[in-house]
């Protein structure tokens, strides 16, 4: 089964670079089966707030059908490498011709397993 999110990323100027994603859901059930797929990144953090802290490793976080994460240092990267290998356009996820504090909107879409289809085997 095929779930499509659409995203945006929000970029932060303090310390080394950060950046935080967002992907909206159409509902609740299909933001929680995206999640296990998302989860597979597992966030390494090698960043610095403004006053030169390491900062803590953060993970995807879930409020009904909103799905977001914040990254810094090299996780920014491999976040974006993972979204666009799930179909995000790689210009639109870091690109500054929004605003310069939101990156353009992107869609990602996940092939997971049908949950209603699960049992149908038995």
């Amino acid at each position: 089964m095929k779930i499509t999110a659409n995203g945006h990323s929000k970029f932060h100027f303090w310390g080394e670079h950060a950046q935080s994603f967002y992907l909206h859901f159409p509902d609740a059930t299909d933001a929680a089966l995206a999640l296990p797929v998302l989860c597979q990144l597992q966030l390494t953090v090698n960043g610095t707030d403004a006053c030169g802290r390491a900062m803590l490793p953060s993970s995807w976080q879930r409020n009904e059908s909103l799905l977001g994460v914040f990254a810094s240092g090299t996780d920014v990267a491999r976040l974006e490498a993972q979204l666009i290998a799930l179909g995000a356009d790689a210009e639109k996820i870091s690109s500054l011709a929004r605003s310069v504090d939101r990156g353009e909107p992107f869609t990602v879409t996940f092939e997971v397993e049908d949950p209603a289809q699960i049992l149908m085997a038995l």
